[in-house]
């Protein structure tokens, strides 16, 4: 039980950073890297990740 709780918070971590960065570039003056467009990514990817991890220990409580 005490994982699913980290792991919320972490998953709500990386979609607040991704929300961030995401709303830096969107006011920016659009001259951004490649490398901004792959952490708004990388920080999805990990929040679903995370919200997968909590899915799948909530629908298989045996283990």
């Amino acid at each position: 039980m005490k994982r699913t709780y980290i792991r919320m918070a972490l998953a709500s971590v990386c979609f607040l950073f991704a929300g961030l960065k995401l709303k830096e570039l969107l006011q920016g003056p659009g001259n951004y890297a490649w490398q901004d467009l792959f952490k708004v990514g990388a920080f999805v990817v990990l929040g679903l990740f995370y919200i997968y991890l909590i899915w799948k220990e909530k629908s298989n409580p045996s283990s």
